[in-house]
């Protein structure tokens, strides 16, 4: 057993591409779902399998998969724990392991991301300071269709962190991914919304749309931010979705 600590964006990959080539059988990640993505990177596809010690904002995968936030019972998981198969996904050709996003949720996701001090209360304030920022957008989807929404998620597990359950029925290994579009809630059903988010009942919103595909494609009218796994993901005018089934190891309770 050894320990590395990474130094820069994009170190997680290339340190468990070199546990890949070197045949470890687990890799371990402490960290949130930004650096989960980076890890997961290299070992999809490979017999290594990835633990987490999540440390993370919202941890959003962990917590789906019910691995500990208490990061000495998340450690114990490495020997207790068992080998289990999920879905990834790519998102433009990059990719995801958790969800990505593209809309209003990404716009939080770049002022989050430039934040110094990070956790749920600079989330919350984040969002609740971005809501007047943004308008529904405008997209044209796979079937030729146009439509509008101010959110639009595509989900591998079923939630943001923090059990926020933006795809309250989505699941890891299911071979499928739920694309989750939201209608701008008014002001006054803004925090019922938050709510029922919350307590995982978004479903019976009047806001709430969700379809489930291995592949999805959509063409926007205008460029907009997006985000992986809860990372920054740059601006897209058109985002295509495939489904990867069963390519990465990941041990849980």
């Amino acid at each position: 057993m050894y320990f590395k600590k990474t130094e820069f964006v994009g170190h997680a990959t290339t340190l468990a591409a070199e546990a890949v080539k070197d045949k470890i059988d687990l890799v371990v990640c402490v960290g949130g779902d930004g650096t989960v993505n980076e890890t997961a990177q290299a070992l999809k596809g490979s017999e290594t399998s990835l633990a987490i010690v999540p440390t993370g904002s919202g941890n959003g995968l962990a917590r789906h998969l019910r691995i500990p936030m208490n990061y000495k019972r998340a450690i114990g998981l490495i020997n207790d724990g068992k080998k289990f198969a999920i879905d990834t996904f790519l998102v433009n050709d990059r990719f995801a392991v958790n969800l990505a996003g593209v809309g209003f949720d990404a716009l939080v996701a770049h002022r989050f991301a430039a934040l110094k001090v990070r956790g749920l209360q600079s989330y919350i304030k984040t969002v609740i300071r971005s809501i007047s920022d943004f308008e529904e957008m405008k997209f044209t989807d796979v079937s030729g269709q146009q439509q509008k929404a101010w959110l639009m998620c595509i989900a591998n597990s079923s939630q943001f962190g923090n059990n926020a359950r933006i795809a309250p029925a989505a699941q890891v290994n299911d071979g499928m991914l739920d694309v989750v579009m939201i209608k701008r809630p008014s002001v006054l059903k803004m925090i019922p919304f938050a709510v029922k988010m919350f307590n995982g009942k978004l479903e019976t919103s009047n806001s709430y749309r969700c379809i489930r595909v291995k592949k999805y494609s959509v063409d926007f009218e205008k460029e907009q931010p997006m985000h992986i796994d809860g990372e920054p993901a740059g601006m897209a005018s058109s985002v295509e979705v495939q489904l990867i089934p069963q390519s990465l190891n990941i041990i849980i309770p």
